[in-house]
């Protein structure tokens, strides 16, 4: 079996995909535990669907062109890169519905630069923003 192989089956299809080569399982802590437990080789079925993926994969490629040649301050200094035009840019027009989906699959991969980053934009687009509660059912 090749080694950078890595068979999965998305939720919505039937087609079984190769995503060994991909950004997302480069940055996956879960995928690559589940890679290293795999020793046949065997397909995996994930819980999400091939959008999904696809989505997350097109985001990480707009976080590497966007921030080229800052990755290595970038998480460790998240406060600093939010205020940069990078950052700006990268998250221009994203609103709540569309950030904490990919936060939802960042979690889900367990891809720990993409939590911190997402989980920063979604703070500052909520932070202003009273919290309220409606219709308390008892």
């Amino acid at each position: 079996m090749n080694q950078n192989q890595f068979r999965v089956q998305f939720s919505n299809c039937q087609e079984i995909q190769d995503i060994g080569e991909s950004l997302v399982f480069q940055q996956s802590q879960f995928l690559k535990m589940i890679n290293e437990l795999n020793k046949n080789g065997d397909v995996i079925q994930l819980d999400m669907k091939k959008e999904e993926f696809n989505n997350i994969v097109a985001f990480m490629i707009q976080i590497k062109e966007t921030l080229k040649g800052q990755e290595h301050q970038i998480f460790n200094n998240i406060e600093n890169i939010k205020a940069t035009e990078q950052f700006k840019d990268l998250f221009k027009d994203m609103q709540e519905k569309q950030v904490l989906p990919l936060l939802s699959l960042a979690e889900y991969l367990d891809i720990p630069n993409l939590i911190i980053l997402l989980a920063a934009q979604y703070s500052c687009l909520i932070k202003d923003q009273p919290a309220s509660i409606n219709n308390w059912n008892y």
